[in-house]
């Protein structure tokens, strides 16, 4: 239901049930055959009552959507669907503050449910007020008994009296209402006590306020009581979002989608949808290395050295069996994959090789957007810039040879201003100590995190504490270790998702989250705690068990 301008018209009211209208990856509603767009005329608020997503609700499907990463020529702006397939803009610099508010404790307690912002009218729990331009790029929610507890979610826009986005919790988060569709939305973890995850760009210009209401009465839901003796609702969440330096920066929510709105979602959600493969165009004209490597035990051994400037796109790994009687997985946790840039005598990124690519060792498949494993093969997509010479090579600290098939895809261009440095942190903290947060990655300089993946996330109870550019009170602050990887109740999840996942590994749970595309940004400084262990006895930090992981980042060259 178009208007003649090509907008859709702001009078339009429709919503998307989990039945009907379902937008599938292949990009056709169920029922209908591939076309331009879906009539809606059918569909009414009445049929579906508890789900609103204002003028925007509508089957939208275009003919030959699938489409690669494009390199775009300007900078899209906060909030735009086209800022969601930029993947060559997250190698630079990035403009914004990147912050979050969620359900921990102000006062330093363990229960991290319940807090909000502040309570209008006894029953409407604000969970964000704040002045713009920005964008929330992050929801997530869980609570003790989802479907049994009714609550909408009301998020408003730029001084709108009226909710951009009014829904039933649940439903929103069913991954079956337009925008908030899989893999951008939905549901991971426990069937009964899922996380919920919406990774939709909702900027605003001037301010933005996301508004819980509870349906039924009080009884009808868990309460809890803290330390002190207070009564709170039994609700966790997650707000991550942007503030952005100038309203021009920001692409403002808007009801109406213009055809070049619908082209860069469907997009985006095609490239999201096909993790594991190469989201780099055909067109980029990537060139290739290719060899097979020998890493003696105990050695160091190049695999290819890359004149620049050019930027390094794709990095592939196959591990060769030499010795059928000892599995060549054994030997991968010994291996460490270097990446020198510009002559720099230390590595930039250094990790163990299944880290390096997001997986456990003995993994067989973990579909990560940015970097995993597919079919036997590991990939990494995180584009790489250098100037003048890129240096790839492989340290074996094993106790036996060690053999690598390995592709690395680059093009020669000249770099932007604001092109940064590829780089990774590998953590390992043996003994944490007692009543202090672990430090898991410190800079005192410019950059940006990108992604955290975790081979030995520890206990649970971990909240993650980021502190940026020398302030004394974090920028984000968590309230768990499987809130900040949108699973929920622990760390048993099983499910490699785009953006994030948990997968079992030797007993261990491995975590990984990227954070695109707003990432975490420091001018000058940053430094990453994260708690390890609460009890209600003994205070926080008290878990003693081993800690690492990989913090993954861009910095300025050196």
């Amino acid at each position: 239901m178009a208007s003649r301008s090509g907008r859709f018209d702001a009078s339009t009211m429709v919503a998307l049930g989990t039945g009907d209208l379902n937008m599938e990856t292949t990009g056709t509603c169920a029922g209908a055959p591939r076309a331009t767009s879906c009539d809606t005329r059918s569909v009414t608020r009445q049929r579906w009552p508890r789900v609103l997503v204002r003028a925007i609700g509508m089957c939208l499907v275009v003919a030959g959507s699938s489409v690669r990463g494009q390199e775009v020529a300007a900078r899209p702006p906060l909030g735009s669907w086209a800022e969601l397939r930029d993947l060559r803009a997250v190698a630079q610099s990035r403009p914004w503050r990147t912050l979050q508010q969620a359900g921990f404790d102000p006062r330093g307690g363990f229960y991290d449910s319940g807090h909000f912002v502040r309570v209008e009218d006894q029953r409407r729990l604000v969970l964000l007020d704040v002045a713009g331009p920005g964008c929330l790029d992050r929801l997530w929610f869980t609570r003790k008994r989802p479907w049994d507890e009714p609550y909408d979610l009301l998020i408003y826009v730029d001084g709108d009296n009226h909710p951009a986005i009014e829904s039933d919790l649940d439903e929103l988060f069913a991954g079956n209402t337009f925008p908030f569709v899989a893999p951008l939305a939905g549901r991971c973890g426990l069937a009964r006590t899922p996380g919920l995850f919406a990774l939709v760009p909702i900027a605003f210009r001037e301010h933005c306020r996301v508004v819980l209401v509870p349906r039924a009465a009080d009884e009808k839901y868990v309460w809890r009581v803290t330390e002190s003796g207070e009564r709170i609702r039994h609700v966790y969440y997650q707000i991550t979002y942007r503030l952005a330096e100038r309203p021009a920066d920001v692409q403002a929510f808007n009801p109406h989608l213009d055809n070049q709105d619908i082209r860069d979602f469907q997009a985006a959600r095609d490239l999201w949808s096909r993790a594991g493969e190469s989201p780099w165009s055909p067109s980029l004209g990537l060139q290739s290395r290719e060899a097979t490597v020998r890493v003696g035990a105990g050695e160091t051994a190049v695999a290819c050295d890359i004149a620049g400037p050019a930027v390094v796109y794709e990095i592939q790994a196959v591990a060769r069996d030499e010795m059928p009687a000892a599995p060549a997985a054994a030997a991968l946790d010994s291996l460490d994959l270097e990446l020198h840039w510009d002559g720099a005598p230390s590595p930039s990124a250094a990790a163990p090789l299944p880290l390096f690519f997001n997986c456990p060792a003995e993994q067989a498949d973990v579909r990560g957007f940015w970097a995993g494993r597919r079919e036997g093969r590991f990939y990494c997509h995180w584009p790489m810039p250098f100037q003048r010479m890129a240096r790839i090579a492989l340290r074996n600290r094993g106790e036996r040879d060690a053999y690598l098939d390995l592709v690395v895809k680059y093009r020669r261009e000249e770099l932007r201003p604001d092109d940064m440095r590829f780089g990774t942190h590998r953590y390992l903290i043996a003994a944490p100590a007692r009543g202090r947060d672990n430090l898991l990655f410190t800079q005192q300089h410019a950059g940006h995190v990108v992604a955290i993946v975790m081979d030995r996330p520890g206990n649970m109870e971990g909240d993650d504490r980021w502190f940026v550019d020398g302030r004394s009170q974090p920028d984000i602050h968590g309230t768990g270790t499987e809130d900040f990887f949108n699973f929920a109740w622990g760390l048993a999840g099983n499910q490699a998702l785009p953006q994030h996942g948990i997968v079992p590994s030797a007993g261990q749970p491995h975590c990984y989250r990227f954070l695109f595309p707003y990432c975490v940004p420091f001018r000058a400084s940053l430094r990453l705690e994260w708690e390890h262990g609460h009890e209600l006895s003994a205070g926080a930090n008290q878990d003693g068990s081993q800690y690492s992981g990989l913090v993954v980042y861009y910095a300025p060259p050196s």
